[in-house]
């Protein structure tokens, strides 16, 4: 949000990376900060950002607020009174909820185990309310040799945009509105080599695509160790 990026941990400590280092005009220092509670809820699985507070997907199917934090600080999570994602046959959630605005709903994705993106919008039903889907956006082939897409390992966007990361590092975009696709989905090829581990990604305000990956990296005391870093 307004050029920061936040990247945050399955457990809930997380880091701001300042606009600087995101529109690539130089180093940045990331400051930590921390989302509480979560853990009663499950490990986050996605985040997105937006009213001034982030709304964690969990690997419960509960949605998390909380609100957002200055660099440094602490935030305790609440579950909202919403119904639980579904799964579509996943054994964990890979989804993104989207904050509900004045003139908009709440919505969500939700990666279905035939690899499609599953999009829905909350809507009430009886005294309740459900996650009705508004359209299923499969995932295309990163190439004509591919004889199946790609895996879904993460999903972020907002009401005008919804990105799916897949294993092999390609992120997939497709402009949005009302809940249903207005474009064909745009892929973003990962510029960066092999022998990494494609975590999520985000787009951010330039247009540009912002991954977090983890790569092998050996320590001066010779240990070698998953290493986070933020690609763009």
């Amino acid at each position: 949000e307004h050029g920061q990026v936040a990247a945050l941990a399955s457990g809930g400590m997380g880091a701001l990376i300042p606009q600087e280092a995101t529109a690539g005009q130089g180093a940045g220092v990331a400051t930590p900060f921390s989302l509480e509670g979560l853990l009663e809820l499950g490990l986050a699985r996605a985040v997105s950002w937006g009213n001034s507070r982030f709304l964690v997907s969990t690997g419960s199917g509960s949605i998390a607020a909380c609100a957002a934090v200055a660099a440094g600080g602490k935030s305790q999570c609440s579950a909202l009174a919403l119904p639980p994602l579904p799964t579509y046959g996943h054994d964990k959630h890979i989804a993104v909820v989207i904050d509900a605005t004045d003139d908009q709903p709440f919505r969500a994705a939700v990666a279905a185990q035939s690899g499609a993106v599953l999009v829905h919008e909350l809507a009430s039903e009886g005294l309740g309310a459900v996650w009705r889907i508004t359209e299923e956006v499969p995932i295309p082939l990163s190439s004509e040799a591919q004889s199946e897409a790609s895996a879904i390992v993460a999903l972020a966007g907002d009401h005008g945009k919804i990105l799916a990361t897949t294993q092999d590092g390609s992120v997939f975009q497709w402009l949005m509105s009302g809940g249903k696709s207005i474009s064909e989905a745009k892929r973003e090829a990962p510029a960066a080599g092999p022998r990494r581990s494609w975590n999520s990604a985000c787009a951010l305000p330039s247009g540009k695509v912002m991954r977090l990956a983890s790569n092998w990296r050996r320590h001066p005391s010779g240990e070698v160790a998953w290493h986070p870093e933020l690609l763009i």
